[in-house]
């Protein structure tokens, strides 16, 4: 709701690049190639006071340009690729840190979208403007990556995932209705009118404050983004289908009048932030020898057997019973040669 959106919203200044050391950055990218916005949705992601991860929406950028009859579409695949690889060098922290150990990249691999292509440039080694070599980056999970990369073992593991919407989409909308209104997510208020931010608050030791900041061309750019992510976020509605299952989209008279790619990148945001809620409730699981339970199991089930198995009097008729003979002087007509119904 727009309740929920108003509380959660705070004065800052988009990152336009790393923030320095302890920062976390997760890029949520929905590449389009034909239609629609390609946006990037930048979050940090912390811990609060009390430990619980969160995440805040400090960036966003949208890959489209202005062509000369004056429609907007998205840019060229290599300028989309040039783009990325440059936003992941920057949030990364350039040359100051390893790479990509300050980002994780997250990216649709929707029918719609461009992300396999992408995917297979995003994976090479490229040369910056500096004459700079980096490596690439690769999502180790993905099949299909798995053999892109056999061409380029610099590639960095663990800092990408490649998303499929057709079983994540639910679940994205899911966790954004959770962690949106529990606080866990925060982001821009409002773009001002002009280029100015005034931030007010109390600080740490109860003095109010009251400063100005003069933005810079691409931060304001980006609240004006963020802005319009707002205004698709309270226009998402849940629907059930015909068949009783879940959707998660914009209602019918405003399908053809707005977009909702830069909602879906903050509910895709939202759901890594409750990943890691998840993994940090859990912990670690301890190793187990699967093959060593699975042959205990087969043993005990062996011996279940052999107990439950019934016993049978084997001196007489109940020999007959488990394919034995009966001892002599068995009352059992059939015991002997000699056929009694002859």
């Amino acid at each position: 709701s727009r309740a929920d959106i108003r509380d959660c919203s705070d004065a800052f200044v988009p990152h336009t690049r790393w923030g320095g050391k302890k920062h976390k950055y997760v890029l949520c990218y929905d590449p389009a190639s034909r239609s629609d916005n390609s946006p990037i949705l930048v979050g940090e992601v912390y811990k609060n006071d009390a430990g619980i991860w969160e995440g805040r929406v400090v960036n966003m950028v949208n890959l489209v340009t202005t062509y000369a009859d004056g429609s907007h579409k998205p840019m060229r695949l290599d300028e989309q690729v040039e783009k990325v690889r440059s936003m992941i060098y920057e949030y990364n922290g350039r040359e100051k840190a390893t790479p990509y150990e300050n980002v994780m990249v997250l990216a649709d691999l929707g029918m719609a979208g461009q992300a396999p292509a992408l995917a297979q440039e995003l994976v090479k080694d490229w040369t910056d403007a500096n004459g700079v070599v980096h490596p690439g980056i690769t999502d180790e999970n993905c099949e299909d990556m798995v053999r892109w990369t056999e061409k380029f073992p610099h590639a960095v593991k663990e800092h990408m995932r490649l998303l499929e919407p057709r079983a994540l989409r639910n679940k994205f909308f899911e966790a954004m209705k959770e962690e949106i209104p529990a606080g866990h997510i925060r982001m821009t208020v409002e773009a001002p009118k002009f280029d100015v931010l005034v931030m007010e608050g109390v600080d740490e030791k109860g003095k109010t404050y009251r400063e100005e900041k003069k933005l810079g061309k691409d931060e304001l750019a980006a609240m004006i983004q963020i802005d319009l992510m707002k205004e698709e976020a309270v226009s998402i509605v849940r629907t059930k289908t015909p068949g009783g299952n879940l959707t998660y989209g914009l209602p019918p008279e405003k399908k053809n009048k707005m977009h909702d790619d830069r909602v879906y990148v903050l509910a895709m945001f939202c759901w890594w932030v409750k990943q890691l809620q998840i993994d940090e409730t859990l912990g670690e699981a301890p190793e187990v020898d699967y093959k060593k339970t699975y042959l205990d199991g087969m043993s005990q089930m062996k011996q279940a057997r052999k107990d439950a198995k019934p016993k049978v009097d084997t001196s007489g008729w109940g020999a007959f019973l488990v394919g034995g003979r009966a001892n002599k002087g068995s009352q059992n007509p059939f015991a002997t040669k000699k056929k009694p119904f002859v």
